[in-house]
């Protein structure tokens, strides 16, 4: 589980750059966090994913916009 401030440090650190942020209040209508749980696809697709440590995400997603 990552936090959305662990998720931008995580993609300055791949870019080597900074990304503009503005921190806000959260709305009323905010869930204080959000957890997804993969089980379903695991069991209804027989899937698992090929990368699931953050900076190996990042990374390939990187490379992968580069090729578009």
């Amino acid at each position: 589980m990552y936090s959305v401030k662990e998720v931008i440090q995580a993609v300055e650190k791949e870019l080597a750059s900074s990304i503009p942020v503005v921190e806000g209040e959260r709305l009323k209508e905010d869930p204080p966090f959000l957890v997804a749980n993969p089980e379903k696809a695991f069991k209804l697709l027989n899937w698992k994913p090929k990368h699931s440590d953050l900076p190996t995400i990042i990374h390939t997603a990187k490379q992968w916009l580069k090729k578009k």
